[in-house]
């Protein structure tokens, strides 16, 4: 006499829960991995970018290193007012 079942038996179902776990697992180790390497890869990415800007100034100053405005007043000590002279000609 044969008798015939619908659904799963118990063996069937644990192998589907055991084969959902290794999956879950899995998704979450990958997602972790990811995680840490897209940190990592930004934080690179942000001290590159500071460096590129250090780099920009020194690159600017260095350019600008021996030029003098040509609207600058002359450098000379006449042109120069201590805080004494000035409290001088106020007095």
């Amino acid at each position: 006499m044969k008798k015939n079942f619908l659904g799963f038996t118990l063996a069937e179902v644990l192998v589907a829960v055991v084969i959902g776990i290794i999956s879950v697992a899995a998704a979450f180790s990958a997602y972790n991995y990811y995680s840490k390497s897209y940190d990592a890869v930004t934080q690179k990415s942000a001290v590159n970018s500071s460096a590129r800007d250090a780099l920009i100034l020194i690159t600017k100053d260095l350019r600008n290193a021996g030029y003098i405005d040509p609207n600058f007043l002359s450098a000379s000590c006449e042109n120069i007012t201590t805080e004494l002279d000035a409290k001088k000609k106020i007095n």
